[in-house]
């Protein structure tokens, strides 16, 4: 299985803390499920035998490959905005890598412009409501 992490185009919150990423499952409109196609898979991979690749994109259509990575502990759910603006509930997945994870300070730097030159363009209120969206 292969899963993409995009820094600088996502409507998820995928985030690292310390060394676990916290990833957002698969459907874009609606609540998801941990019993849905690929979030079944990414749900049960430490049972059944299914290896888990990881890549991350920090730049506009470069895809970096992080590694491979398993569950770190027991997935749960969140709310998020949906491609439409809606909140919705969403799978996250504690994922930590098997091997060190190498990321440059490079890549890290531009997505966060990136998503920084986002931010200016929203209002205070939609500002606001992202960051209440975010408080886990």
């Amino acid at each position: 299985m292969v899963l993409i992490c995009n820094h600088i185009q996502s409507i998820y919150d995928d985030e690292w803390k310390n060394d676990v990423l916290y990833y957002t499952g698969m459907g874009q409109t609606g609540d998801q499920s941990f019993y849905f196609m690929q979030n079944k898979t990414l749900f049960e991979s430490n049972d059944n035998g299914v290896q888990i690749h990881l890549f991350e994109v920090f730049k506009d259509k470069e895809y970096t490959y992080t590694g491979k990575v398993k569950l770190a502990g027991k997935p749960f759910t969140g709310e998020q905005q949906d491609s439409l603006g809606k909140t919705k509930v969403v799978c996250i997945f504690p994922l930590k890598l098997l091997n060190n994870r190498l990321v440059l300070s490079d890549d890290i730097d531009s997505a966060f412009s990136i998503k920084e030159k986002e931010a200016r363009k929203l209002s205070d209120d939609e500002l606001k409501h992202r960051i209440a969206q975010r408080v886990l």
